[in-house]
């Protein structure tokens, strides 16, 4: 199995000037605390749409990393043999559709991107209170994914509760997840967890420095 995306269990106040990296989608603000985003995917003609809710917390923010995963799950679709995920996607590849199970989702634009970009059946999770905002998202991009072939499902999960999730999976996906250092052993259980109810598994976490 393998992994990407991020998520924060205490959401505190970061300053977005610091953290948020600064993309080419087009943002529409349709209030002062809700932001629509659009992201485009060249290499499938469609384009994503994310709500943002900044003023709810860290997990309703876009992070640099979602946004460079992406690009490089766009380059993927577009020429598999010089991307660097190649090796990896073509290894779990065996005439099926991919189970992939992204943790801390956020907005979830990479699992919505995976979905739509691999034609995967993607699990996106994160805590709680966030799952009312991903599924949101999800179906604003119902569109996309149907004329992509793949699926997402939206899942509540704590880290170190992988059994609540219930399900095999060949890649975890994870960006820009944590920021306190009270997080990293509950990550890591949950990555354990799954690897050993997949059977063995690939995780292809992803970060960007904030500068």
């Amino acid at each position: 199995m393998a992994a990407i995306e991020v998520e924060d269990e205490d959401d505190v106040v970061i300053n977005p000037a610091t953290m948020l990296l600064r993309d080419d989608s087009d943002e529409v603000k349709t209030a002062e605390t809700e932001q629509l985003r659009q992201h485009s995917l060249p290499s499938i003609g469609s384009t994503i749409v994310t709500r943002q809710l900044p003023s709810q917390g860290l997990s309703f923010q876009l992070w640099p990393a979602a946004t460079t995963l992406l690009t490089l799950l766009d380059d993927h679709r577009r020429d598999p043999t010089a991307s660097p995920l190649g090796p990896t996607i073509s290894a779990l590849e065996s005439g099926r559709r991919l189970k992939i199970l992204e943790l801390g989702s956020g907005t979830g634009l990479v699992g919505i991107a995976a979905a739509a970009t691999l034609g995967a059946c993607v699990t996106v999770t994160d805590l709680p209170h966030v799952t009312d905002n991903l599924r949101y998202n999800v179906e604003l991009n119902a569109a996309v994914l149907g004329g992509s072939g793949g699926s997402v499902t939206v899942a509540a999960l704590r880290w170190g509760e992988a059994e609540a999730i219930g399900r095999e999976f060949d890649l975890v996906l994870a960006s820009d997840v944590v920021y306190h250092d009270h997080l990293y052993e509950p990550l890591l259980k949950t990555l354990k967890d799954v690897s050993v109810a997949s059977g063995g598994s690939y995780c292809l976490p992803f970060y960007r420095e904030a500068k």
